[in-house]
């Protein structure tokens, strides 16, 4: 009888006890947004708070997948062609040369290297990061005196290619938020404002950001210098 009431009460003492609880689901992971992964043949030079800089290079043959890109400027670092898809729109060929510049808005797209050489090109865009306001700022010079050339301009960007020769000079004169991409080896005298001049080395590929600020340039060194001026007008 003893040996029944036993096995009663552990029954029951199992009946009342809690069920054991599930151990919680994991939370579902988030999804990778789209063009988070760096797109294929790319080198990011720049990355600021107000503007990247990012240089690609695609073999003849290679794809890039779909990805998708911010409102930015294209500078064509050589010739080539390339398969263009944006969207759902279908592959479309496309050319350009050398020095050519273009825009392009976001969305979605992807290229392939439809030529037989290497295609290689700048994107520069810039951030959500709202541009500083700056006492004094004035509207950028576009020439640079006689050195610059205007190679595109729109409501967003301001594009200038500067060349000079050893021994010459910019004249002072104001610059704007501004990107500063290096298209060769050079030696510049920089001088800003009232600040003592400063000598610099670029090599061919570097960029470096510059705030708005009254300036000349003069080559110091053996090399022509030259380099590209994004300057950014929103």
């Amino acid at each position: 009888m003893r040996t029944l009431s036993l096995v009663f009460l552990g029954g029951f003492l199992m009946a009342c006890a809690p069920a054991p609880q599930e151990a919680p689901e994991e939370p579902a992971a988030e999804p990778t947004p789209a063009g988070a992964a760096r797109p294929e043949g790319a080198t990011v030079v720049l990355e600021g708070p107000y503007a990247t800089v990012t240089r690609f290079e695609l073999q003849p043959g290679q794809a890039q997948s779909v990805h998708e890109g911010p409102d930015r400027v294209i500078y064509s670092l050589n010739d080539y062609a390339l398969e263009w898809t944006e969207g759902g729109a279908e592959p479309v060929e496309k050319s350009w040369t050398a020095g050519e510049v273009h825009w392009h808005a976001p969305g979605p797209h992807a290229a392939k290297n439809a030529g037989e050489d290497e295609a290689r090109y700048l994107v520069v865009a810039r951030t959500a990061e709202p541009l500083p306001t700056v006492e004094g700022e004035s509207e950028p010079d576009v020439s640079a005196g006689a050195h610059g050339t205007l190679l595109f301009e729109n409501n967003n960007v301001r594009v200038v290619e500067v060349s000079l020769e050893p021994g010459q000079a910019t004249p002072s004169h104001p610059g704007g938020h501004r990107v500063i991409y290096s298209l060769g080896d050079y030696t510049i005298r920089w001088t800003e404002g009232d600040a003592e001049p400063n000598e610099v080395k670029w090599e061919a590929g570097e960029a470096h950001w510059h705030d708005p600020a009254e300036h000349s340039v003069e080559n110091v060194g053996q090399t022509p210098a030259r380099y590209l001026v994004f300057t950014f007008l929103s």
